[in-house]
C-alpha cells in the first residue's frame, strides 16, 4: 500500500501541489491515495525524489523512511 497520503501530509503538502509535481490534476491525487488508480513508474520515480523519501518506504515495504548512515 503507498504511504502516499502520509508522506504529503508529513510534508505538508496539498493534493494540488502533488498533483503539479507529477502533472496530474487533484481528483488523480485523491485516487492514488484511495488505491483506486494505480501511479506509473515515472510518476512514482518523480515522487519519491520530489517527496525526499525512499521507494520502499513510499511503496510500503519498509517501515523505516530513511536508512540511518
Amino acid at each position: 500500500m503507498l504511504k502516499l497520503k502520509e508522506i504529503r501530509e508529513n510534508r505538508g503538502l496539498t493534493q494540488e501541489q502533488v498533483a503539479k509535481i507529477i502533472k496530474v490534476d487533484r481528483s488523480s491525487i485523491s485516487k492514488y491515495e484511495n488505491g483506486s488508480r494505480k501511479l506509473d513508474q515515472e510518476q512514482i520515480v518523480e515522487l519519491v525524489k520530489a517527496l525526499n523519501t525512499t521507494a520502499d518506504y513510499f511503496l510500503g515495504l519498509s517501515e523505516k523512511e530513511k536508512e540511518q548512515n
